[in-house]
């Protein structure tokens, strides 16, 4: 169960009719798992399109960049680590309901992304529209500088590496392999660049290593400028 409901429900600024989906909204699969009850996916699946909606408009509104530049911009707004690092400062990644697979003290940044997903639909559900947006314009979409603060900070390693390899002739893969470490199903992500093993990474997503290779190899070889 969710260790202070109140307090949860002032952060996020809504007082819900419906307690189960607030419930829902931070349950993992791996505690749902264990101890029965529904997990957050359905509502990730509805919060991420929602989410995504409310930011193009946003960017719509409020910049006149193209269309190539304003996607590449809410990719990183409604991005794991963008999402993360607003759920952390929020202080709601610690009610995170996990299961004994998942460290409760580390949660990975895509499981904490997901629960923001998940509150934005909940307060779709329980609130409508408006108390869905409020929250997203609250924590997320605060102000146009603030957006070009995360899309100054939020850094697309494979995009940024691709881009740089293009320009001499050069192609980067990835090829990844399942590995269990501390019973975890972990990925060691291998980047190759024209076929050829230059680098790896492990990480709890395929994704997630995709990033942290190609991280890893431009920090190696001169960094992203």
């Amino acid at each position: 169960m969710l260790n202070n409901m109140q307090k949860i429900e002032e952060i996020i600024g809504h007082r819900y009719t419906k307690q189960e989906l607030i419930m829902r909204a931070f349950t993992h699969s791996s505690y749902a798992h264990e101890h029965g009850g529904e997990n957050y996916e359905r509502l990730e699946f509805l919060g991420d399109s929602l989410l995504e909606t409310i930011t193009t408009l946003y960017l719509y509104s409020n910049f006149s960049n193209d269309e190539g530049t304003l996607s590449k911009m809410r990719a990183k707004v409604v991005s794991a680590k963008c999402l993360a690092r607003v759920m952390k400062e929020l202080k709601l990644d610690a009610h995170i309901l996990v299961g004994g697979s998942i460290n409760s003290k580390d949660i990975p940044d895509n499981v904490v992304a997901d629960v923001y997903e998940s509150i934005v639909a909940s307060l779709l559900i329980d609130g409508g529209t408006k108390c869905a947006r409020d929250f997203v314009m609250r924590t997320l979409l605060i102000s146009k500088e603030n957006v070009l603060d995360i899309c100054a900070s939020m850094v697309d390693y494979k995009t940024v590496l691709q881009e740089k390899l293009q320009s001499v002739g050069s192609h980067a893969t990835y090829d990844s392999e399942d590995i269990i470490e501390d019973n975890k199903t972990m990925y060691r992500v291998s980047l190759l660049i024209d076929g050829v093993v230059v680098d790896t990474a492990t990480d709890v997503s395929k994704k997630g290593g995709q990033e942290a290779v190609a991280k890893k190899y431009l920090e190696r070889n001169g960094g992203i400028s």
